[in-house]
C-alpha cells in the first residue's frame, strides 16, 4: 500500500512538472469552498474535482485503474481533472466582486499573470514540436509519406515501418494501407506478426529478416532505421530498392517478389 500511495505522488508530481498550476488549483477550490460554496454551479462542480482526485489519490482505486489502463498511463487519470475550468470559475468569481472600474481592469492583469507565471507552454515540455503539414503529424513522417507517394503514384502501396512513425501514416496519407497496427494488432498472417517483432527486435536489428518477411507478407515499401549505411545491402538482397533516405529511415520500394 506504501509502495502505491509513493508511486502515485511521484505521477501527480510529474504531471505537473516544475509550473505552479496545482497550487492555483487549491487556491482555487479553496476560495470558491469559502465565499461561492451555496450556488449550484460550484456545488456540481467541486464534488466532481473531490471524486476524481479521491480515485487517483486511493490506493485500492489507483490499483484498479493502472491494471486496466496500464501503469504506464495512469497519469492520464488527471485528464479527469478540471483545471483550467475550476482556475478559470475562480478567477470569473472573484471578479463579480464589486470593485471600480480601474481595480477590476487592474486585476484581470494580475490574474493574467499569475496564471501565466504559473504554467509555461507546451512546447517547453519537449513532448510538442511544431509541424508544418496541415493534418499535425511530425514532418518526418510527412516528408517519407510524400516520397513513397511521388515514387508510387497511383499505385497502392503496403508500407512496413516501426511504431515512432506507424501511428500517423494514416493520419496523413489514408491510401497507404499497412500489414499491422499498433503492438502488432491486425496482423492476419504468422509472415505479418513475425514482421512485426522483426521490425521492433529486442536486440540487435536483423535486416535480412525484416527484408525476407516484408516481402512474403506484401509489403511494397519499407521505412526502417539503417544504424549502418552498409545494411542497405542485406534489405536489397530480398527485392527492394532504396529510393531516398529521411533522417534515419532509409525508404525502400519493392522492385521484385522473393520467389
Amino acid at each position: 500500500m506504501k509502495e502505491i500511495m509513493e508511486w502515485t505522488v511521484s505521477i501527480w508530481n510529474s504531471y505537473w512538472g516544475d509550473g505552479y498550476v496545482q497550487y492555483l488549483l487549491l487556491i482555487a477550490v479553496i476560495c470558491l469552498l469559502i465565499w461561492k460554496r451555496k450556488e449550484n454551479s460550484i456545488r456540481q462542480i467541486l464534488p466532481y474535482v473531490f471524486t476524481v482526485l479521491l480515485l487517483f489519490l486511493c490506493p485500492l482505486s489507483a490499483r484498479v485503474i493502472q491494471k486496466c489502463i496500464g501503469q504506464d498511463v495512469y497519469w492520464r487519470v488527471l485528464w479527469l481533472l478540471p483545471a483550467t475550468l475550476v482556475i478559470a470559475l475562480a478567477c470569473a468569481e472573484f471578479l463579480h466582486i464589486r470593485m471600480s472600474r480601474p481595480i477590476r481592469f487592474i486585476t484581470v492583469l494580475l490574474l493574467t499573470g499569475l496564471t501565466v507565471f504559473c504554467g509555461k507552454t507546451l512546447l517547453d515540455s519537449g513532448q510538442y514540436v511544431k509541424v508544418h503539414n496541415y493534418q499535425k503529424v511530425p514532418d518526418e513522417v510527412a516528408h517519407i509519406c510524400n516520397m513513397i507517394r511521388e515514387d508510387a503514384g497511383e499505385s497502392e502501396v503496403c508500407l512496413a515501418t516501426d511504431e515512432n512513425i506507424s501511428p500517423y501514416i494514416r493520419v496523413y496519407d489514408p491510401s497507404i494501407t499497412m500489414p499491422y497496427g499498433r503492438r502488432g494488432k491486425g496482423a492476419i498472417t504468422k509472415n505479418t506478426l513475425a514482421l512485426y517483432r522483426a521490425v521492433h527486435p529486442e536486440g540487435r536489428v536483423k535486416y535480412k529478416q525484416i527484408a525476407r518477411l516484408a516481402n512474403a507478407s506484401g509489403c511494397n515499401y519499407l521505412a526502417i532505421v539503417l544504424n549502418d549505411r552498409f545494411k542497405q545491402s542485406y534489405v536489397e538482397q530480398f527485392g527492394y530498392q532504396q529510393i531516398g533516405t529521411v533522417n534515419n529511415y532509409g525508404i525502400f520500394r519493392l522492385t521484385e517478389t522473393e520467389s
